[in-house]
């Protein structure tokens, strides 16, 4: 059983481990907690920082750098791992309606950062160091979870483990910046942005029988001047005057006026790259109010660029001009 949100597939499959049955289920998304601390072990800090080794040594032989223990994602992975074994069911998502992208943002997450679940469960066994071993070997042979475990973008971990009478959950939860579509990572220069989104911009206009745009570098000045500096504590685009102002006295005298298109993403990377642009393309058309701008008849130039905040969250711009 599994559940996903953003960019995954689907995973999740039972297993039996010493003749114990052993349910196992992975969840991605793009947290209230409940109050219940029902079966938390005394242990739970040497438990918590055994699972971070094991899934480090896992993703060491694969090549990935380690990751973190995150108080957040240790919080709600305790408190769902808790939860599941007080109220008696087996899930990513709670009677209530919350899933792991709920928890995580009730607890103050980010919510631009991209959130990860496994959980699993056994009957007829007790939280101990072997059981934390044994799951972690079960999310390892199943190729949901495994991808969880091994995912590139990720950085920080969570543990969480509840028992008593003879059950136990087991919860690891993931966060990370994320990973650009197509999984590339190198940061693309602000001409080859431009570059690759008016080529995807004009592939459209000429399908819909619309003449091309040329590319504008002052026009992307513009739409840059519009992005936050990376690192900007309110990570938002700007107005349009902030545009109008970036542009001299002579090239806003060869326009009748300007448009824009705006795109949002998060838990797609830490750098700009060429498949953003696309991306971000593909989104404007994908909405009916900004595909009116990107088709509209009579625009002559646009420029583009994007910005990151470091932290899975991007923001495209597209700024459009018609010629007097």
């Amino acid at each position: 059983m599994a559940r996903t949100q953003r960019r995954l597939s689907e995973a999740g499959k039972a297993v039996a481990a010493g003749g114990l049955a052993v349910l196992l289920s992975g969840c991605i998304s793009f947290a209230s907690l409940p109050g219940s601390e029902a079966g938390r072990p005394d242990n739970l800090a040497s438990l918590r920082a055994q699972a971070l080794e094991l899934v480090n040594a896992d993703r060491s032989q694969h090549g990935l750098p380690p990751l973190r223990q995150d108080d957040v994602l240790n919080r709600i992975a305790q408190s769902h791992a808790s939860d599941q074994l007080s109220r008696g069911y087996y899930g990513h998502v709670s009677p209530g309606g919350k899933g792991v992208q709920d928890r995580y943002l009730d607890a103050g997450g980010n919510k631009w950062r991209l959130v990860q679940e496994n959980i699993a469960t056994c009957r007829g066994c007790d939280v101990s160091a072997d059981r934390v071993e044994r799951f972690e070997t079960g999310w390892m042979n199943s190729p949901g979870h495994r991808e969880n475990i091994l995912r590139e973008g990720i950085d920080r971990f969570g543990f969480g483990i509840a028992g008593e009478d003879g059950r136990v959950h087991a919860v690891q939860t993931f966060s990370g910046p994320g990973s650009s579509n197509g999984g590339s990572e190198t940061e693309a220069s602000a001409s080859e942005i431009q570059n690759a989104a008016v080529q995807a911009i004009n592939e459209a206009r000429r399908s819909a029988g619309v003449s091309p745009l040329q590319a504008s570098d002052a026009l992307r000045r513009g739409a840059s001047a519009m992005l936050p500096e990376p690192g900007a504590r309110r990570f938002e685009p700007g107005s349009m005057n902030a545009l109008v102002g970036a542009l001299s006295d002579e090239t806003r005298a060869r326009f009748s006026g300007f448009s824009t298109a705006i795109g949002i993403c998060g838990g797609c990377g830490t750098k700009p790259t060429t498949a953003d642009a696309r991306d971000f393309v593909e989104q404007w058309l994908g909405t009916s109010r900004q595909r009116e701008v990107l088709l509209a008849p009579g625009l002559t130039e646009v420029g583009v660029a994007v910005a990151a905040d470091g932290e899975g969250k991007k923001i495209g711009l597209a700024a459009f001009g018609r010629a007097r």
